[in-house]
């Protein structure tokens, strides 16, 4: 009884934390308003919409022996919507409980991983630039905690690091 009470309450006081910090990270990010409207929507589009040819075509061009269920990107978007559906952890803007973590910040870092695996540096790092960016646009427009921007992130980069 006192190990399950002890493990409960090092579990509250991990989250406690961790929701202090989403708290002010979230109050942070909206005040600075890092983002204009236009590049906000541009980072909203690129992490659901853009990315996904890109990634799809250098997947099929370069890695033509890899099995469909064993790629990167289907695996990212399974495990990220496993955990939204598992966690329904609410929104900042309360719009529905499918906050954590984030696909949008998932999707473009094992993409960044996917561009940068096959064409190096000179996309790698811009690939990356932009995934910090749609996950910066994910907090900045209340979608998302910071935690679920780093757990989509972490999901999205240990997928498409190259094995």
């Amino acid at each position: 009884m006192v190990l399950n009470n002890n493990i409960y309450s090092q579990k509250k006081f991990f989250f406690g934390i961790v929701n202090s910090l989403d708290q002010k990270s979230s109050k942070y990010f909206n005040s600075k308003n890092f983002l204009s409207k236009k590049n906000s929507q541009f980072l909203d589009n690129y992490g659901k919409i853009y990315i996904y040819p890109i990634v799809i075509y250098s997947e099929l061009k370069f890695n033509k022996k890899q099995k469909l269920l064993l790629n990167p990107l289907i695996l990212t978007i399974s495990t990220t919507y496993g955990l939204k559906y598992f966690t329904k952890r609410e929104r900042p803007n309360k719009k529905n409980k499918m906050s954590f973590p984030s696909g949008h910040t998932s999707g473009s870092f094992v993409s960044a991983c996917i561009l940068n695996n096959y064409y190096g540096l000179n996309l790698g790092i811009p690939s990356f630039i932009l995934a910090t960016a749609v996950g910066i646009q994910r907090i900045e427009s209340n979608n998302h905690w910071l935690s679920d921007v780093i757990i989509g992130a972490l999901i999205g980069s240990i997928y498409g690091i190259k094995k």
